[in-house]
């Protein structure tokens, strides 16, 4: 229940800094006037990497079903819930790098 929780704070503070690009991120919005070839990518996983923490944190049993390679006879997943929050919090984490490399001082 905690991490649906620090999910939901994530996507609060994530739509905060999207609706207040040029005073958070001020070098990803000058980055977003270059055409995607250049620049456009990486801005673009640096604004979606929170919301792929957000899914990870919000539904590990998904990712868990769908994304993890079966065992044997009975198709248990090879990686349970505990590995998918994991790397929810591993997202959640290169992506607050990535926003503080970019920070405006």
């Amino acid at each position: 229940m905690i991490h649906r929780l620090i999910g939901a704070v994530v996507l609060l503070m994530w739509g905060y800094v999207v609706t207040h690009l040029e005073q958070t991120l001020a070098a990803v919005a000058l980055a977003m006037k270059y055409p995607v070839q250049k620049s456009g990518t990486g801005v673009a996983v640096i604004l979606m990497m929170p919301l792929v923490s957000v899914a990870l944190l919000w539904f590990p049993n998904f990712f868990a079903d769908r994304f993890s390679p079966k065992t044997g006879i009975n198709h248990d997943p090879f990686l349970d819930t505990n590995f998918w929050l994991l790397a929810g919090y591993f997202a959640l984490f290169v992506s607050l790098v990535l926003m503080a490399l970019f920070h405006s001082a």
